[in-house]
Protein backbone atom coordinates (compact mmCIF):
# COMPACT_ATOMS: atom_id res chain seq x y z
CA UNK A 1 0.00 0.00 0.00
CA UNK A 2 1.12 3.54 -0.65
CA UNK A 3 0.75 5.99 2.19
CA UNK A 4 1.21 9.72 1.77
CA UNK A 5 1.82 11.87 4.79
CA UNK A 6 1.47 15.62 4.77
CA UNK A 7 3.17 17.57 7.49
CA UNK A 8 1.52 20.80 8.35
CA UNK A 9 3.11 23.56 10.40
CA UNK A 10 -0.13 23.80 12.38
CA UNK A 11 -2.33 21.01 13.80
CA UNK A 12 -5.28 19.94 11.62
CA UNK A 13 -8.64 19.51 13.26
CA UNK A 14 -10.87 16.56 12.36
CA UNK A 15 -13.35 19.00 10.84
CA UNK A 16 -10.79 20.04 8.19
CA UNK A 17 -10.22 16.48 6.94
CA UNK A 18 -12.49 15.44 4.10
CA UNK A 19 -13.16 11.78 3.39
CA UNK A 20 -14.37 10.91 -0.10
CA UNK A 21 -17.89 9.59 -0.28
CA UNK A 22 -18.16 5.84 -0.71
CA UNK A 23 -20.12 5.33 -3.90
CA UNK A 24 -20.81 1.97 -5.54
CA UNK A 25 -18.58 3.00 -8.41
CA UNK A 26 -15.62 3.68 -6.10
CA UNK A 27 -16.18 0.43 -4.20
CA UNK A 28 -16.33 -1.56 -7.46
CA UNK A 29 -13.20 0.19 -8.70
CA UNK A 30 -11.31 -0.63 -5.52
CA UNK A 31 -12.47 -4.26 -5.54
CA UNK A 32 -11.54 -4.55 -9.24
CA UNK A 33 -8.08 -3.09 -8.61
CA UNK A 34 -7.45 -5.54 -5.75
CA UNK A 35 -8.72 -8.47 -7.85
CA UNK A 36 -6.51 -7.47 -10.79
CA UNK A 37 -3.48 -7.16 -8.53
CA UNK A 38 -4.13 -10.62 -7.03
CA UNK A 39 -4.57 -12.14 -10.50
CA UNK A 40 -1.30 -10.64 -11.72
CA UNK A 41 0.47 -11.86 -8.58
CA UNK A 42 -0.93 -15.39 -9.07
CA UNK A 43 0.12 -15.41 -12.73
CA UNK A 44 3.59 -14.19 -11.81
CA UNK A 45 3.97 -16.89 -9.13
CA UNK A 46 2.88 -19.55 -11.61
CA UNK A 47 5.35 -18.20 -14.16
CA UNK A 48 8.18 -18.31 -11.64
CA UNK A 49 7.35 -21.89 -10.58
CA UNK A 50 9.23 -23.79 -13.26
CA UNK A 51 11.29 -26.93 -13.57
CA UNK A 52 15.05 -26.69 -13.76
CA UNK A 53 15.42 -27.21 -17.49
CA UNK A 54 16.26 -24.91 -20.41
CA UNK A 55 13.79 -23.35 -22.80
CA UNK A 56 14.08 -21.99 -26.35
CA UNK A 57 14.97 -18.33 -26.77
CA UNK A 58 12.26 -15.69 -27.02
CA UNK A 59 10.28 -16.41 -23.87
CA UNK A 60 8.27 -13.44 -22.60
CA UNK A 61 6.75 -12.95 -19.13
CA UNK A 62 3.15 -14.23 -19.00
CA UNK A 63 3.10 -14.90 -22.79
CA UNK A 64 5.91 -17.45 -22.71
CA UNK A 65 6.79 -18.65 -26.22
CA UNK A 66 3.35 -17.89 -27.67
CA UNK A 67 4.51 -15.18 -30.09
CA UNK A 68 7.33 -17.38 -31.46
CA UNK A 69 5.03 -20.41 -31.64
CA UNK A 70 1.96 -18.93 -33.39
CA UNK A 71 3.59 -18.40 -36.83
CA UNK A 72 4.59 -22.10 -36.73
CA UNK A 73 1.19 -23.45 -35.70
CA UNK A 74 0.85 -25.39 -38.98
CA UNK A 75 4.15 -27.24 -38.51
CA UNK A 76 4.24 -27.75 -34.73
CA UNK A 77 6.24 -30.98 -34.91
CA UNK A 78 8.93 -29.35 -37.06
CA UNK A 79 9.13 -26.47 -34.59
CA UNK A 80 9.55 -28.88 -31.66
CA UNK A 81 12.19 -30.86 -33.56
CA UNK A 82 14.11 -27.67 -34.42
CA UNK A 83 14.07 -26.57 -30.78
CA UNK A 84 15.15 -30.05 -29.65
CA UNK A 85 18.10 -29.93 -32.03
CA UNK A 86 18.97 -26.37 -30.94
CA UNK A 87 18.98 -27.51 -27.31
CA UNK A 88 21.05 -30.61 -28.26
CA UNK A 89 18.51 -33.17 -27.13
CA UNK A 90 18.24 -31.85 -23.59
CA UNK A 91 14.96 -32.07 -21.69
CA UNK A 92 13.41 -28.65 -22.17
CA UNK A 93 10.24 -26.69 -21.51
CA UNK A 94 7.93 -24.53 -23.54
CA UNK A 95 5.32 -22.21 -22.06
CA UNK A 96 2.31 -20.99 -24.05
CA UNK A 97 -0.21 -18.43 -22.79
CA UNK A 98 -3.28 -20.07 -21.32
CA UNK A 99 -1.79 -23.57 -21.53
CA UNK A 100 -0.07 -25.74 -18.94
CA UNK A 101 3.71 -25.99 -19.05
CA UNK A 102 4.95 -28.44 -21.70
CA UNK A 103 8.11 -30.42 -20.95
CA UNK A 104 9.77 -32.07 -23.96
CA UNK A 105 12.34 -34.85 -23.78
CA UNK A 106 13.97 -37.10 -26.33
CA UNK A 107 16.59 -38.70 -24.08
CA UNK A 108 15.99 -42.46 -23.97
CA UNK A 109 16.69 -42.64 -20.22
CA UNK A 110 14.08 -39.94 -19.52
CA UNK A 111 11.53 -41.56 -21.83
CA UNK A 112 12.02 -44.90 -20.04
CA UNK A 113 11.70 -43.17 -16.67
CA UNK A 114 8.39 -41.53 -17.65
CA UNK A 115 6.86 -44.47 -19.54
CA UNK A 116 8.16 -47.38 -17.47
CA UNK A 117 10.04 -46.76 -14.24
CA UNK A 118 7.83 -44.05 -12.70
CA UNK A 119 4.75 -44.20 -14.93
CA UNK A 120 2.28 -43.58 -12.10
CA UNK A 121 4.05 -40.31 -11.18
CA UNK A 122 3.27 -38.83 -14.63
CA UNK A 123 -0.48 -38.85 -15.06
CA UNK A 124 -2.02 -37.37 -18.16
CA UNK A 125 -4.72 -35.75 -16.07
CA UNK A 126 -8.16 -34.41 -16.97
CA UNK A 127 -6.79 -31.58 -19.12
CA UNK A 128 -5.23 -34.06 -21.58
CA UNK A 129 -7.98 -36.69 -21.33
CA UNK A 130 -10.81 -34.21 -21.99
CA UNK A 131 -9.14 -32.87 -25.12
CA UNK A 132 -8.03 -36.23 -26.50
CA UNK A 133 -11.10 -38.40 -25.80
CA UNK A 134 -12.60 -37.87 -29.29
CA UNK A 135 -9.34 -39.00 -30.88
CA UNK A 136 -8.10 -41.67 -28.45
CA UNK A 137 -11.27 -42.80 -26.68
CA UNK A 138 -10.89 -44.33 -23.23
CA UNK A 139 -8.19 -46.87 -24.10
CA UNK A 140 -4.60 -47.31 -23.03
CA UNK A 141 -3.36 -44.08 -24.63
CA UNK A 142 -5.85 -41.90 -22.77
CA UNK A 143 -6.01 -43.58 -19.34
CA UNK A 144 -4.31 -43.14 -15.99
CA UNK A 145 -4.03 -45.25 -12.87
CA UNK A 146 -6.11 -48.42 -12.53
CA UNK A 147 -7.92 -48.08 -15.90
CA UNK A 148 -4.53 -47.79 -17.61
CA UNK A 149 -3.26 -50.91 -15.78
CA UNK A 150 -6.32 -52.88 -16.94
CA UNK A 151 -5.84 -51.68 -20.54
CA UNK A 152 -2.13 -52.57 -20.38
CA UNK A 153 -2.89 -56.13 -19.19
CA UNK A 154 -5.35 -56.59 -22.07
CA UNK A 155 -2.80 -55.29 -24.58
CA UNK A 156 -0.02 -57.46 -23.10
CA UNK A 157 -2.26 -60.55 -23.42
CA UNK A 158 -2.94 -59.69 -27.08
CA UNK A 159 0.77 -59.47 -27.88
CA UNK A 160 1.75 -62.59 -25.95
CA UNK A 161 -0.69 -64.92 -27.71
CA UNK A 162 1.29 -66.74 -30.24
Amino acid sequence: FLSVYFFSPRPISPMEVSVPELTPRRVCGAVGAVAAARLLLALWRQYMRRPNCPSPPGELPLLGHTLAFLPRIDDVLDYILEQDRRLKGATWQIRLAGQPLFVVTSKPTNVEYVLKSKFFSFEKGPYFRDRMTNLLGHGIFNSDGQPWLQQRKIAADMFSVG
